[in-house]
């Protein structure tokens, strides 16, 4: 007896079936929420019920493995029927390699392998049958779904969208050339500012510029001429004794008045103190709410360790902000012919281009500094030397945790 030509197409039109079952499986898995978030903005047919079937991720698969097995199973069915019509020996076991072999390849390994590559488009087609395919099979799928949760324990978690896999498609999107390099190291630096340390970008306790309570409108107003700060730390007796903070807005109407000699003790503001092991984004979180530019950094001992401005927290966000009275410090300057004084905040790319090198830019560094600091595993000390890849350093200005300015030779 022969087979016929309708099991003939039956068995097509099943395998077939289960290839799109197979490689929806994979497109609507793949497909990310950042991507639904944008197809539904753009309003994309199929965004909608894309939408919905990843809220209920598990009911998805139950629905999508129901069809795949149901296919299959009547897949075998027919095979077996038609083995038993052509072989005389062991029909099973013609019917068991044969079928294997057609859904192995056309229902498993060709459908998702296209589907891993056109994972948006298809899993845009496919979502509304999904969708109303577990709508029809809701009864069945709620039976799995109470057996799979309530029965077998299985917890079932929307998967959380961690730091990693956001700087990750931040990187992919910079490379791809979807955003420049500025707002690339912008929000990494977002999201590097709740991990930092305020003792990380203070100024240290031997670079403030303090005033003596004692002193002087006059006195802080010289320091003021001669440094271009605003704010001066006021100390009693010892530096590390803060008793306040003069502000030269507080002292605008005794100017008017050429009030010079009225004393700073009357003048200042109440000092705010935070430990150097706060982060700067609840440093931001307290000056703001103190309504304080600075706060006085002390250390486990209660000495002073240094002070952190506004202006140096959201520096941290958006890079170097100069006012009028700064120089720009040029990044590169050649001292010789294989030698350069470079500042720490160079952009790692740039030095590339410019001193001709190949350091490595995927370590997760950005900046020159970070490269220093990364290679050599600790922060080295002022006037230290040291070799790296095909450069040797030396480090002529730190600040804090940061290398402010080095000297490099090209070996």
């Amino acid at each position: 007896m022969m087979i016929t030509a309708s099991e003939i197409i039956s068995l097509i039109i099943l395998i077939g079936l289960s290839g799109i079952f197979s490689g929806s499986e994979t497109a609507l898995i793949s497909v990310s929420r950042f991507k639904v978030g944008f197809f539904l903005k753009k309003k994309k047919k199929g965004s909608v019920a894309l939408s919905r079937l990843k809220e209920t991720p598990h009911r998805m698969l139950i629905t999508l493995l129901i069809c795949n097995n149901a296919v299959n199973i009547a897949a075998s069915v027919i095979a077996t029927n038609a083995a038993l019509k052509i072989f005389e020996f062991s029909p099973l076991a013609y019917a068991t390699g044969i079928m294997t072999f057609l859904i192995l390849l056309f229902g498993e390994i060709v459908p998702k392998s296209i589907a891993t590559s056109h994972a948006n488009s298809i899993s845009l087609i496919m979502a509304p049958i999904v969708y109303w395919l577990s709508i029809i099979l809701y009864p069945v799928i709620a039976v799995f779904d109470f057996l799979t949760v309530h029965v077998f324990r299985v917890k079932l978690m929307q998967p959380k969208i961690t730091e990693e896999e956001v700087r990750n498609i931040v990187d992919i999107a910079r490379e791809e050339g979807g955003i420049d390099k500025q707002e690339k190291e912008l929000i990494h630096r977002i999201f590097k500012f709740d991990d930092t340390d305020v003792d990380e970008i203070k100024v240290p306790r031997t670079d403030m510029i303090m005033i003596n309570v004692k002193s002087k409108l006059k006195d802080a107003l010289d320091i003021i001429k001669k440094k271009h700060y605003s704010r001066l730390p006021v100390f009693e007796s010892t530096r590390d004794k803060i008793v306040g903070i003069f502000y030269f807005k507080d002292a605008l109407d005794y100017i008017k008045k050429k009030r010079y000699n009225i004393p700073i003790e009357k003048l200042m503001r109440q000092a705010a103190f935070i430990p150097e092991t706060k982060k700067i984004d609840e440093t931001l979180k307290f000056l703001q709410k103190k309504n304080q530019q600075m706060a006085i950094i002390v250390d486990e001992h209660g000495g002073v360790s240094g002070l952190v401005t506004m202006e140096d927290i959201l520096e941290e966000i958006v890079g170097e902000i100069r006012d009028e009275t700064e120089k720009i410090k040029p990044e590169f300057v050649k001292m010789g012919k294989k030698s350069w004084k470079v500042m720490g905040k160079a952009d790692i790319e740039d030095v590339n281009r410019k001193l001709r090198t190949k350091l490595s830019t995927e370590e997760g560094y950005d900046t020159f500094s970070g490269y220093i600091l990364n290679k050599a595993g600790r922060i080295p000390d002022e006037n230290e030397q040291i070799s790296l890849d095909e450069l040797d350093i030396t480090i002529k200005k730190v600040q804090g945790n940061r290398i402010i300015e080095v000297i490099v030779k090209k070996k």
